[in-house]
């Protein structure tokens, strides 16, 4: 291949590599930096969360409504929109004060997102044959998946504690700026798929509203239990009503027949659960494993994105083999995905049986187990998907494949940050009982604190012994929470694997009937 052959392939290259680049920190700025954030737009932990429901809400809004506008406009026309949306939430983000301005912000970063990478994934499965797009996907993944969770949160802390956390708007602002500017230069042939059946307005409306709901149902939930706050059973009861007149619609008559009938295949459901899976175990380890840092170790993000620095590294190599077995044919590329599922569950058992005075250089091997398993977790599931979907059915199954792994990401942090919740709370009361009244095992802890302090020359005082008590009290509390979470993990995990092993097993089936049939 000359240069200037592979100068449009290069260049192509790039550009999915720039979206990448702005997309994986807007999906990490919010994480790493909302202390500072909140500083910035004067609202509290509480009052800031909002934006990220609001952020997280607009994300599953965009991926329902970007197969139309394919379908529309073609996947061009889609990135170039989808660019303009996120530039435009960067530069406001960068320059706003204000939390109405910040919630505009994340809002147009969240449809943005959704859009240019529904886009984007279109016109790499169009234009590179299938071992120029694994490759090249997967090139993607490093910069949207695993540096977000390997790599920026430690960049942005850094960042947020030297400088300004706004510079990475600035940084999202300038590559999407880029990638327009590449998209006037480049000549992508344009494929825009064939007009498809659709749904009336009013079920986009419906079924937006659903989404943004339950998202709000699902990231509120941890604070109002679900059904603590009468208002918010209201809410609940509303959403489960509208979530299931939206799904009778989609079975019935209600979704685009071209949806319908992509789901309808067995092969796909199983696809579509294995991103609803893998969303799941990776959002809901990853946010026990940054609890189990930050309540037990007691590490700020610096600190905890350096311990988890080596693990990037565990993930990239996952990526690599999902790679190599996607490029083979005598393992199916989506057998890689329970051996993913099973490495996340070991390395979440090693971590709940450590104690919390456990040294940086213990977490290196659950650590980088974990980091393994999500790189191949996260890549063969991909991979697998868009290699699956024809050219006719890529629009609607590449938004329904993140509109899966979306949910489920969510519902997984949902979950399991009440469960820490709720395990905090019962881990509290059950420890401050000895201490109620004074008793015998306060009193000898007191007396052996008293005792260290004068070995070193320090007078003991009450209010000395009270914070050292407290101290103590938060740490036990903590690591008894999240190991009590990290065991609750396994059991979900343990009873959400058996169904995606059952749908394998019957897709297997089914093709052995087929080519059986076809033999005969």
């Amino acid at each position: 291949m000359t240069l200037r052959e592979r100068g449009p392939w290069l260049g192509l290259v790039g550009l999915a590599l720039l979206v990448a680049l702005a997309y994986g920190l807007g999906s990490a700025l919010f994480s790493s930096v909302s202390p500072q954030m909140a500083v910035t737009l004067g609202l509290s932990a509480d009052e800031l969360s909002l934006l990220n429901i609001g952020f997280t809400g607009a994300q599953l809004v965009g991926l329902l409504l970007a197969p139309l506008l394919v379908r529309r406009q073609g996947a061009n026309d889609a990135l170039r929109t989808g660019t303009l949306l996120g530039l435009a939430g960067s530069l406001l983000l960068l320059w706003s004060v204000s939390p109405l301005g910040a919630s505009v912000a994340w809002a147009l970063l969240g449809l943005g997102g959704s859009t240019v990478l529904v886009g984007l994934n279109l016109i790499l499965l169009a234009r590179f044959s299938y071992r120029a797009m694994t490759l090249v996907l997967a090139a993607t993944l490093v910069f949207t998946t695993y540096l977000p969770m390997g790599f920026y949160p430690w960049l942005l802390a850094e960042m947020a504690d030297r400088l300004d956390w706004q510079l990475a708007a600035l940084v999202m602002a300038a590559g999407y700026a880029l990638v327009l500017t590449l998209l006037t230069r480049l000549s992508v042939p344009e494929t825009v798929p064939q007009p498809a059946s659709k749904s009336p307005s009013w079920f986009y409306l419906l079924a937006g509203t659903a989404l943004v709901m339950l998202t709000t149902v699902l990231m509120r939930g941890g604070h109002y239990n679900w059904f603590d706050h009468p208002g918010f059973r209201v809410l609940a009861g509303a959403t489960a009503l509208l979530c299931v007149s939206v799904l009778m619609l989609f079975v019935g008559r209600g979704w685009p027949s071209r949806a319908r009938r992509v789901l309808a295949e067995l092969k796909t459901s199983v696809y579509m659960y294995n991103a609803f899976l893998a969303g799941f175990a990776v959002m809901a380890s990853g946010a026990l494993v940054g609890g189990f840092l930050g309540q037990v170790m007691g590490y700020n993000g610096i600190n905890s994105g350096w311990v988890q620095l080596p693990a990037l590294a565990a993930m990239l190599a996952g990526m690599v083999v999902s790679v190599l077995g996607a490029n083979q044919s005598r393992v199916p590329s989506d057998a890689i995905v329970p051996i993913g599922v099973v490495m996340i569950l070991i390395s979440m058992a090693q971590l709940s049986g450590l104690p919390n005075h456990v040294a940086p250089e213990n977490l290196a091997g659950p650590l980088a187990l974990r980091g393994f398993g999500v790189g191949l977790l996260n890549a063969s599931v991909t991979l697998a998907v868009m290699a699956h979907f024809a050219p006719d059915e890529r629009p609607e199954g590449v938004a329904l494949f993140y509109l899966f792994r979306t949910l489920g990401s969510v519902i997984g942090g949902a979950v399991f940050s009440r469960i820490v919740t709720v395990n905090t709370a019962t881990a509290m009361n059950e420890l401050s009982r000895p201490l109620a009244d004074g008793g015998i095992a306060l009193s000898q802890f007191e007396q052996g604190v008293s005792a260290a302090m004068a070995s070193q020359g320090t007078m003991a005082h009450p209010a000395l012994l009270a914070s050292q008590v407290s101290g103590v009290l938060k740490l036990e509390v903590g690591s008894l929470a999240l190991s009590n979470a990290l065991l609750a993990f396994l059991v979900a995990i343990g009873m959400l694997a058996p169904v995606l092993l059952a749908g394998k097993a019957m897709v297997a089936r089914k093709q052995a009937a087929l080519s059986a049939g076809k033999a005969a």
